[in-house]
């Protein structure tokens, strides 16, 4: 009766053992092809002039997935097998899209983008088209500034911008000026 109860639990040993080796088997398994699903490429993104730029957003198209570049230009992004083309954006230059091949390497070069200054406002938050901006927008040029010795912004400012005032707080040359924008209220 003892052998017959050695060999039960033995045989029960094996079958738990040859259990737990299965599964692992089949972790492992679908760990690499997760793996595989997955792959990670990396490049350098610059200007026509050779500079690395800075924040360059890359996102895979159609989804979330994206990085941006680093102080050297750099970018390293994981991205699925099924990833059919790469979106490369960033504010003055033309937005490019590359096909996603088989390369690991991207070096990008982007654009300046051909839109006048005359048709885009630098806001706090970003850009906007002029003609969708609403309030009060004053621009300066350079030819209205020609023969004035100007040190600083505030004396650049001063007559110039409608609604601007700018008033030296000690009246002296080159002294602090007070700039009140639209009245004092």
């Amino acid at each position: 009766m003892k052998n017959e109860v050695k060999q039960r639990l033995s045989k029960k040993s094996h079958f738990r053992l040859f259990g737990m080796f299965f599964l692992l088997g089949v972790f492992l398994v679908s760990q690499l092809n997760a793996q595989a699903q997955e792959r990670t490429i990396n490049g350098t993104i610059t200007g026509t002039d050779g500079i690395p730029l800075i924040g360059v957003s890359v996102v895979v198209k159609g989804t979330t997935l994206g990085s941006l570049t680093g102080t050297d230009g750099k970018f390293t992004l994981s991205i699925p097998a099924s990833s059919q083309t790469l979106v490369f954006s960033f504010i003055g230059m033309e937005t490019l899209e590359v096909p996603v091949t088989g390369e690991k390497v991207y070096n990008i070069v982007l654009f300046q983008s051909t839109v006048g200054l005359d048709e885009v406002i630098v806001i706090g938050y970003g850009t906007q088209k002029k003609s969708d901006l609403t309030g009060a927008v004053a621009s300066v040029k350079m030819d209205e500034l020609k023969g004035r010795s100007i040190v600083n912004v505030q004396q650049m400012l001063q007559g110039t911008v409608a609604g601007v005032s700018a008033i030296s707080e000690s009246g002296l040359p080159g002294g602090n000026l007070k700039i009140n924008i639209r009245g004092i209220a």
